[in-house]
């Protein structure tokens, strides 16, 4: 399509090119703000990028960590089952430490399995010395604080078994068949152990990693050699008071002042939770020596080049949008969306060098059977939808090169650039194949569609107007033998004004 060309005047040519200028003046004292503005930016997305990236630490953890519990867990069952094949009034049984034994040994982490009896008394364990005294309020108490009879972790404490390594219990109640509580299987985690898996991890630069309880309890907390163990209130307080702990948040240290950024996932539907914590000042030291250098090249290079060009480029976008969107509303029919009448002499124009070198051309001329019937009896609203979908249907069937055209009411054109009379043919049928297969709807019945096709050749020399009036009087031949059907007339034919349809 010829665009439309929307031409300024030479003056306002010349003050846009003094705004230019004047701007790119200005610029040397508004790129200082834009400058800063993209120095936050870029950092919050450097800050972004790194917490994003530290995520599948604390994901790793959380999932092991669960992983560790419900391997203890699956160790429950197997000593479940031990205590049903053992006599409730022997305590100690030599068969039972020896299989709490072989389960432990399995499992590194592990310091000991033992069962309670209902007082919190040990009644078995899995170690050939004498079974330590256990306080009820170390684990008793503190499992029935928690509620329930699923698995429970505890708290990290000092080992009742040496008093000297750090542990965490793990509890599973154990119930008769009434439901009366008899005890517990309580497994001791050994802290050092299960952490040594963990340090082979590079954190980056400023980094913790670490596992707590809900409550802000520290199971241990990476690098280093302290690993805070069972240490409370390191966290702030708002961060311990989130239910749900969103998968990353801020919070400032309290003991350090410093601004942290925290990922974090939960363990499963325990009360532990893995963190990963990134210090602001750590991650931006590197990028906030890099700001002279940023501020030097937006200088120079915004003031002198980017600003004015990006100017002149949005000005030449916006001009050539604008004439896009004028040549498209002159040349499109609203309704259809195909091209209007007012397109014909642009098609006219530049098919003239085909016609100049004897290429072969053809134009289709397409007539909506009984659409005045249509209009009469199911509305012009429906008729409005007829023509579309007509439209839609001609431009699926048509090829890129071919140009639809709607000549006015229902009648459509159809020029076939390339296209010898034969392979016209072959088109326009299977453009009133695809119109044939319309089915409508209106007045709540569905009625279908058909149309009639007149095609004939546009050979060069001649005017487009002489080609469509043969094309026009095909398309009567085609009305005039019943509809639906396709008629050409060949160029070497000539035809008066075409006469009116039958019924018209």
């Amino acid at each position: 399509m010829e665009p439309l060309l929307v031409e300024g005047s030479r003056d306002r040519t010349r003050s846009r090119l003094w705004l230019v200028w004047g701007v790119g003046i200005c610029l040397l004292a508004l790129v200082l703000s834009l400058a800063w503005s993209r120095y936050q930016v870029q950092g919050d997305m450097l800050l972004a990028d790194q917490l994003h990236a530290v995520e599948p630490v604390a994901d790793f953890l959380a999932a092991d960590t669960e992983r560790l519990l419900y391997g203890t867990l699956q160790l429950f069952y197997a000593v479940e089952v031990m205590i049903e094949q053992v006599d409730p009034s022997e305590s100690q049984s030599s068969k039972m430490q020896y299989n709490l034994l072989q389960l432990r040994q399995g499992q590194s982490y592990l310091d000991a399995l033992m069962v309670l009896n209902a007082e919190g008394q040990v009644v078995h364990w899995s170690r050939e010395t004498k079974a330590p005294v256990i306080p009820q309020q170390d684990f008793m108490k503190f499992y029935i604080s928690q509620g329930g009879d699923d698995l429970q972790v505890g708290p990290p404490q000092l080992s009742p078994i040496d008093g000297e390594s750090w542990v965490f219990p793990i509890y599973r109640a154990l119930r008769s068949e009434d439901g009366a509580f008899q005890g517990m299987v309580v497994a001791l985690v050994n802290l050092p152990r299960f952490v040594a898996r963990y340090d082979g991890i590079e954190l980056p630069a400023g980094a913790l990693l670490a596992l707590a309880a809900s409550d802000g309890m520290i199971y241990f907390q990476l690098p280093g050699s302290d690993k805070h163990y069972g240490e409370q209130g390191r966290l702030p307080e708002a961060a311990r008071q989130q239910e749900n702990f969103p998968h990353s948040f801020s919070m400032t240290d309290p003991e350090s002042d410093n601004r942290l950024l925290v990922a974090t996932s939960k363990v499963g539907d325990h009360r532990l939770w893995a963190a990963m914590a990134l210090s602001r000042d750590s991650v931006l030291s590197g990028w906030r020596g890099e700001l002279p250098w940023v501020v030097m090249l937006l200088l120079l290079f915004s003031v002198l080049f980017v600003g004015g060009m990006v100017l002149i480029s949005y000005q030449l976008r916006a001009g050539a949008r604008s004439r896009s969107v004028l040549a498209l509303q002159a040349s499109t029919d609203v309704l259809t969306g195909s091209y209007n009448r007012r397109y014909l002499d642009v098609i006219a124009r530049e098919q003239q060098r085909d016609r100049e070198q004897d290429l072969l051309c053809c134009v289709c001329v397409m007539d909506i059977d009984l659409f005045k019937e249509i209009n009469d009896q199911y509305g012009h609203v429906c008729g409005d939808e007829v023509l579309k979908r007509v439209a839609m249907a001609l431009r699926d069937a048509c090829r890129d090169s071919d140009i639809l055209i709607r000549f006015g009411g229902d009648e459509f054109v159809l020029v076939l650039p390339q296209t010898a009379i034969g392979g016209a043919h072959v088109m326009a049928e299977k453009c009133r194949i695809a119109v044939a297969k319309l089915v409508m709807f209106g007045g709540g019945r569905r009625f279908k569609l058909s149309g009639s096709f007149g095609v004939s050749q546009w050979v060069s020399g001649e005017e487009l107007d002489v080609a469509l009036r043969r094309a026009d009087a095909a398309l009567y031949e085609a009305k005039k033998k019943g509809r639906d059907r396709v008629e050409i007339k060949e160029a070497l034919l000539t035809i008066d004004e075409r006469a009116p349809y039958p019924g018209e």
